[in-house]
């Protein structure tokens, strides 16, 4: 009688889950959905914060450089428009310009703010636009629909034709606050996570001040 080999590989036969560990599962990562996904639209506004605010000090730094290399005044326009998801006009877009010869020269293409983000236009966040002069025309990639702007002139020394401030005035009030529309300011009081950038008349330089995604 030949003895009875050990097979090398034995059978298993795992049990699955059942239902109640199913369920304890699912209900354990719908409690870290709730608790993750507010930290990732804060990171995210932030994020959207900082990237416009960087396009409207380049395109600021830009008109400014143009300026004194063609020894020419260079017009900043701050738009206001809609959105691809808000049909609400606000200050989302910029365009820069030329001016000489009865002439405007565009630079570049427009600066567009990204999504939710918008420039303030009243006190006291928005000092810069509320003070500005006014005007319309139209943003080539927009049709030939006419919308609203308001400008500043960038001299062909660098400097802005504004009026300069001293430090007894409280130092440079020209300034204007970048926030999401989904955060707006209440009153008088700023979101918590907002940009302010800041213009220096006399020199035509820019600040730029970002407390951080709360």
């Amino acid at each position: 009688m030949k003895p009875r080999r050990s097979p090398s590989h034995p059978r298993v036969h795992p049990d699955g889950f059942s239902l109640v560990e199913l369920l304890t599962v699912m209900a354990l990562l719908a409690v870290l959905a709730v608790l993750v996904l507010p930290s990732i639209r804060g990171v995210s506004s932030s994020t959207e914060l900082t990237i416009s605010a960087a396009s409207v000090v380049d395109s600021l730094n830009l008109a400014r450089q143009t300026a004194l290399s063609v020894n020419r005044p260079v017009e900043v326009r701050f738009y206001q428009v809609p959105s691809s998801t808000d049909t609400t006009e606000a200050f989302r877009a910029m365009a820069s310009y030329v001016l000489g010869n009865n002439q405007t020269n565009p630079i570049g293409r427009p600066v567009w703010l990204r999504s939710g983000v918008v420039l303030s236009d009243t006190a006291p966040f928005g000092t810069l636009l509320e003070g500005l002069p006014g005007g319309s025309s139209t943003l080539p990639s927009l049709g030939p629909t006419t919308y609203s702007y308001r400008s500043l002139i960038f001299r062909p020394d660098g400097s802005v034709a504004l009026p300069n401030t001293s430090p007894s005035d409280g130092g440079d009030t020209w300034h204007v606050m970048l926030f999401n529309t989904s955060r707006p300011p209440t009153g008088s009081t700023p979101p918590a996570n907002h940009v302010t950038i800041q213009l220096l008349p006399e020199t035509g330089r820019t600040r730029v001040f970002q407390p951080g995604a709360r």
